[in-house]
């Protein structure tokens, strides 16, 4: 198996994004750390979402044998609960709460098992170049009814970052209220019904070739209105590989400093991939 692997930091301090590539097991995985509304920062400068993604990365990169995913994934959203309680955040506040979205896949002599929660990706791809689409970002639908007042924003002759993201928070904290909730999207952020909205399945292996794992600061920008071509984004990554497909995205975002050409959250986001080569 060949194994490429690349993370960086977007504009953020830190990045909270984080790799799984087991030393001996064959489990693999990205990270997407999610920090409170709070911003909390411990005494190392470090935020919760950081704190949240490398704890998760940690736990699957030193496990000694593979069970079930959904009993990992429990003891994972576990030690994010353990950390936050030991640095005194109050549990009862959705909107204190560290997180993070994951992206896992097992490989097994037949088959390949995956979890996924958030808005981090897994794709298969055929010999034939077939692209398999394994999961969907859970996070889709809200992010569309903001983007959707970001936009109108922008329409009503907002033309700065800022004054957008001001006009959205409203939205930005009802969305971190749903998470975990059934009108919501799922995220390990220590709480108990946080398993009960992780996504999980199991393919065959036959006929795969390559299997894709990334962080949603790897989606390709979108202009107003336009759906993303999953299959169209998966080659590119591949063709180019990642570094270069990173490089190719982080212009393209540089260009648009006050998203409005591209409307988004963040000028660049953190960006985390795997690709497996079976």
């Amino acid at each position: 198996m060949r194994i490429e692997t690349f993370t960086s930091k977007g504009i953020g301090c830190l990045n909270e994004d984080s790799l799984i590539v087991h030393p001996t097991l064959p489990i693999y995985g990205v990270v997407d750390g999610v920090t409170s509304l709070h911003g909390f920062v411990n005494e190392n400068k470090e935020t919760g979402g950081y704190l949240a993604s490398t704890a998760i990365a940690r736990y699957f990169t030193q496990i000694h044998r593979l069970i079930s995913l959904p009993d990992h994934i429990a003891t994972a959203n576990l030690l994010v609960r353990l950390h936050m309680q030991e640095a005194g955040i109050d549990l009862s506040f959705k909107q204190n709460l560290w997180g993070a979205a994951v992206g896992i896949v097992a490989i097994e002599k037949n088959g390949i098992s995956y979890a996924q929660t958030g808005d981090c990706m897994i794709f298969a791809v055929y010999e034939n170049g077939n692209v398999r689409i394994l999961t969907r970002p859970q996070v889709e639908m809200l992010e569309e009814r903001t983007l959707q007042k970001w936009q109108e924003g922008i329409e009503n002759g907002l033309l700065s970052r800022a004054e957008l993201s001001l006009l959205i928070r409203d939205l930005i904290i009802q969305n971190r209220e749903l998470q975990n909730e059934t009108n919501g999207y799922g995220v390990l952020n220590g709480e108990e019904q946080a398993l009960d909205f992780v996504e999980y399945g199991r393919i065959s292996r036959v006929g795969v070739k390559h299997v894709v794992m990334i962080t949603d600061g790897l989606f390709w920008p979108l202009g107003n209105q336009k759906k993303q071509d999953w299959s169209w984004m998966v080659h590119k990554i591949m063709d180019m590989g990642l570094e270069n497909y990173v490089q190719t995205l982080t212009k393209v975002e540089q260009s648009d400093p006050e998203c409005v050409k591209y409307p988004r959250f963040k000028i660049s986001d953190d960006k985390t991939g795997i690709i497996l080569t079976l």
